[in-house]
This record gives structure tokens, C-alpha cells and sequence, in this order.
């Protein structure tokens, strides 16, 4: 991205990675409350008890009493300190703000399926968000959110596009392709070989990395921090 390098994903795209869109929303939702599309994305996410009668009495503008009346209360003022935050802070903070004030963050580190890199997904979103912290408040996160939102449309076109880019994918996608050349990175001890959990057969992890380094057919980067 931050060099304009035309690039295809084998998998999911990081723009489309649930949790990437869901901070975004949060993002949106704080900036234009009256988004449908974002308010009905977030409303759930993590669970709130805010179902879809709710929500559409809630956008309509009727006053809710009771414990659901609370739950929105409690729902509008945790968008209102987003909203403040998207005003006030650099875009990589206002992002970082977002993703623990709404509650994602700790709802991915309760999470037993993929929590942990599911967070790393917003935790590069954050990172992403840097380039523009140089900007002012809040243009520097309206720039982000356009380009989430450009990438989002050039991934859809790069599925019916051949030319040639950078393609990204996982040693287990790449089994059965070649190319001319292959970076394989991240050789670090926890990384890759990984220690995702106790029982990683380090054997299993030589027979991975024999298979990246045979993707290539003329020239191999092998790189470490």
C-alpha cells in the first residue's frame, strides 16, 4: 500500500477481514450516526442485547425505556466518545481508541477460534492508520477511510484483472504454485517455525518451509526483523 504495489491475496483481503470492517464502522458510525448500514453492523458487535426492532426504533428516533432504553444510552454514549475521539486525536489513536471503547478488543481476547490473530488484524489496521496521523484532525481519518474503501473496490476489480502484482498468500496456499520469484519472510523462532500452541511438530515446520522455498523457480528472499 504504501508503495502503490499492485498485489492479489489468496484469501481473504485484509479490507474484508470482519473485524477490519467492523472497527471502520465503529469509525463511520461515530462520524455520521445516522448510517443504517454501519449502525446495523456494529449494534451487535460484540453482543449488546440491541436487537433489530431496537435498532430500527433507535434510528427512527423513539425514546426506549427500561433496560433496553439503557443499553442504548449506553451504546449512543460509547459512539459519542468515539465520535470525540476521531475529532480530537491522531487517526492511529482515534483507531486504537475505537477498537477498545466499543469493546472489540477485549471481545477478540475472550475469543477461543482465532482471537489472537483476529486482534493482530486490528492491530495492523492501527499501524496502518499512522501515515495519516500527520494530518489534521479529523481529515487525516476521513483519508483512511476512503482509501479502506478505494482498496475495497480494487480488490473486487483485481478478481476479473491478470495483470501481473505481487501475490500474498500463506505457505499452506501456496502448495502446487510456482514463481519466478518468492519472498518468504518472517523467519523468526515463534513465527515461523510457529508456536501457535505446545504440541508443533518442528518436523512439520521444515516440511513448510521446504515447500515455500520451492515456489520459486530463479530467485528467493529469505528475511528475518
Amino acid at each position: 500500500l504504501a508503495h502503490d504495489i499492485p498485489y492479489r491475496v489468496l484469501g481473504v483481503r485484509f479490507f474484508e477481514r470482519a473485524e477490519v470492517k467492523d472497527v471502520l464502522s465503529y469509525l463511520r458510525a461515530a462520524m455520521n450516526p445516522k448510517n443504517k448500514q454501519d449502525m446495523a453492523r456494529i449494534v451487535a458487535v460484540p453482543p449488546r442485547g440491541i436487537g433489530k426492532v431496537t435498532l430500527e426504533k433507535m434510528l427512527a428516533g423513539e425514546t426506549l425505556g427500561g433496560a433496553v432504553g439503557a443499553k442504548v444510552t449506553a451504546f449512543r454514549d460509547m459512539l459519542a466518545k468515539i465520535s470525540h475521539a476521531v475529532a480530537t486525536l491522531p487517526p492511529s489513536e482515534a483507531v486504537k481508541y475505537a477498537a477498545e471503547a466499543s469493546g472489540i478488543e477485549e471481545w477478540l481476547k475472550q475469543a477461543t477460534e482465532r482471537g489472537e490473530e483476529r486482534l493482530g488484524n486490528v492491530r495492523e489496521l492501527v499501524n496502518l492508520a499512522v501515515r495519516y496521523d500527520a494530518e489534521t484532525c479529523p481529515e487525516g481519518l476521513e483519508r483512511l477511510l476512503e482509501e479502506a474503501a478505494l482498496q475495497s473496490e480494487q480488490d473486487n476489480l483485481a478478481e476479473k484483472d491478470e495483470r501481473s502484482g505481487a501475490s500474498l498468500m500463506t505457505v499452506h496456499a501456496s502448495k502446487g504454485l510456482e514463481f519466478d520469484a518468492v519472498f518468504v519472510t518472517g523467519l523468526e523462532q515463534g513465527l515461523f517455525p510457529s508456536i501457535r500452541d505446545d504440541n508443533r511438530d518442528p518436523e512439520e515446520e521444515r516440511r513448510l518451509f521446504y515447500v515455500a522455498v520451492t515456489r520459486a523457480r530463479q530467485r528467493l528472499f529469505l528475511s528475518y526483523a
